[in-house]
């Protein structure tokens, strides 16, 4: 599998969230497709391609399933992103239950659940708030029966957990006869593995799954441990969001590098393999945390009487920038849900929309990319003329992509022979080339991470989008 990028994947299901702007701003990835928009991907499409857990039980399914958190740094709640509230503890809970319905699982975490410090974006400096969410959440782990945590040994995880001395166990799946090695790599001694239980020797029936590592080593060190494993291995490589790796195979080695979303949920399927020289295949894919998700009535109560607390304080108005393909973008519903959400969340959220053009319509002649080119210049130079109407004029277009575009100008009341002496001057390709570099300043050109997110979501590279913060 090649490098990608880092899965930014969250496509919204609905508007609704978008009201509860104001908290996240370090990064929000939405995808389109012909249907509503939905954050970071429809809880629609992307909802949609990823397998829903115990809506079916499937023959020739996964002989084990592993789901995986990562670098969740306290968070209990949904966020409040822009366009939809993802996540929270009690909706993970309900996921996890529904796996373990379908057939053997396994849960793990792999490490920096604990709160505060520099990447939790919930801390407001406080410590006493700090220890609070990182007691809550170390029981909600237990309510939720976490095989294995990786963390410290000063962690608040009671029984029925006890540290492992050496970093390794051998995890019983008694029922289905399976057992799965699974090893702790940390390049510090303070790191350690929390589990369930300590399995004994296999008995002569059961079956060896491939195994895991956990790796707290930089990405360099993980790719070298890695290459030595000789079978396969599921690595879970909790990375920073700069990343520019999320998922690559080294020799029969599959990594994860998850990058601690806590409103997803990392699953990894392993099925036998009919690959010569290959007992197992290892499956890997990120599962979305959405409104359609029930929260687990258990961990609700367990957070109810701490809501005053756990509530992050507001935070100030969020810009976001919607990037699309050139095309027939106009035509479809994405980018019309995204602005009529922000334009409902009042002045919490601002979008505007910038253009990923691809090397080849900057450098071909072709009567479609001539097409596409003029369609987005119009889009830039009415945006930068007419802000205020901008979002009007997408709706007119979307509703009327046939007519000219004088006709919405009348419609809307803009002045005609202002945008078309804009396009005339070739404002048009300034802007546009201007978002041709500030798409490659940011690495959104990325092959990988587009070929990526295509193969997660089952969305066609070219039908992609990108909501993004504008700082970034």
């Amino acid at each position: 599998m090649k490098p990608s990028g880092p899965p930014a994947a969250i496509l919204p299901r609905t508007a609704r969230g978008i009201r509860a702007a104001g908290r996240r701003q370090n990064g929000f990835r939405a995808l389109r497709h012909a249907a509503v928009v939905l954050p970071i991907l429809s809880m629609l499409p992307f909802a949609q391609a990823a397998t829903r857990a115990g809506e079916e039980d499937r023959a020739g399914g996964p002989i084990l399933t592993v789901l995986f958190t990562a670098e969740i740094h306290g968070r209990l709640l949904p966020c409040d992103c822009p366009i939809q509230p993802l996540g929270g503890i009690a909706r993970r809970a309900t996921r996890i239950e529904r796996y373990r319905r379908r057939g053997p699982t396994l849960v793990i975490d792999a490490g920096g659940w604990q709160a505060g410090g520099a990447r939790d974006p919930d801390s407001d400096g406080r410590p006493q708030r700090d220890a609070l969410r990182t007691e809550l959440l170390a029981r909600a782990m237990t309510r939720m029966a976490y095989d294995v945590v990786c963390g410290t040994p000063d962690d608040p995880l009671k029984e029925p957990y006890a540290r492992l001395a050496d970093g390794a166990v051998r995890l019983r799946l008694p029922e289905q006869a399976l057992e799965v090695p699974l090893q702790l790599y940390a390049g510090d001694a303070k790191t350690c593995l929390w589990a369930r239980t300590s399995a004994a020797p296999a008995d002569a029936g059961t079956t060896r799954a491939p195994p895991i590592a956990i790796s707290r080593l930089d990405e360099s060190e993980t790719a070298r441990l890695a290459a030595t494993f000789a079978e396969e291995t599921l690595v879970i490589a909790p990375v920073a969001s700069a990343s520019p790796r999320m998922l690559w195979t080294s020799g029969k080695a599959t990594v994860v590098g998850f990058d601690g979303r806590s409103e997803s949920l990392g699953v990894a399927e392993i099925h036998p393999s009919t690959r010569e020289g290959r007992r197992f295949e290892i499956r890997v894919r990120i599962d979305p945390l959405t409104e359609n998700v029930p929260e687990n009535p258990d961990l609700l109560a367990l957070l109810e009487p701490h809501y005053p607390t756990l509530k992050p304080r507001g935070r100030r108005q969020i810009e976001m920038e919607y990037w699309t393909r050139p095309g027939p973008f106009a035509r479809e519903p994405a980018l019309n849900d995204v602005l009529r959400a922000a334009r409902e969340s009042g002045d919490r959220v601002l979008v505007s929309l910038r253009f990923y053009l691809p090397e080849e319509i900057l450098s071909t002649r072709s009567i479609q990319s001539r097409t596409e080119w003029a369609e987005a210049g119009l889009y830039a130079v009415v945006q930068r003329h007419y802000p205020e109407r901008f979002q009007a004029w997408c709706a007119w277009r979307a509703a009327h992509p046939d007519r000219p575009w004088e006709d919405g100008a009348r419609a809307l009341g803009l002045l005609a022979a202002r945008i078309r002496g804009a396009l005339a001057v070739g404002e048009d390709a300034s802007l546009l080339r201007a978002d041709h570099r500030e798409m490659v300043r940011r690495g959104l050109d990325s092959a990988d991470a587009l070929d990526e997110m295509a193969q997660r979501t089952g969305i066609a590279v070219e039908s992609l989008s990108l909501l993004v913060p504008v700082a970034v």
